[in-house]
């Protein structure tokens, strides 16, 4: 073992307490892969969050125009509080898709 191999102890399922060696490239790659990972999950599942949100936001328009699947009889159409919420549902998908940090 050189100077740059790193032990790492592994303590499997069973209990066993295992010993991997590695070098610093090794480490680096195999961190690199898992934050790369790790934000791949996060990037989507904050996009099926914003996904919601801009489906809360057409359909909530929909019913302000009376569009389908509404027949523009239903309560809601062209009303102010209605158009504010789908409004308001796509700030929030545009704010999630956004957000940066984890």
């Amino acid at each position: 073992m050189n100077n740059l191999d790193f032990v790492i102890s592994v303590k499997r399922c069973g209990g066993e307490v295992g010993v991997l060696k590695m070098d610093e490239a090794t480490l680096i790659a195999i961190e690199v892969a898992y934050n790369e990972g790790r934000e791949a999950g996060i990037a989507s599942e904050r996009e099926r969050c914003a996904k919601i949100c801009s489906e809360l936001a057409s359909d909530t328009y929909n019913l302000y125009k009376g569009l389908p699947p509404y027949k523009g009889d239903e309560e809601g159409r062209a009303s102010d509080f209605v158009q504010g919420r789908s409004a308001g549902a796509e700030d929030c998908a545009e704010k999630i898709r956004d957000r940066k940090e984890f």
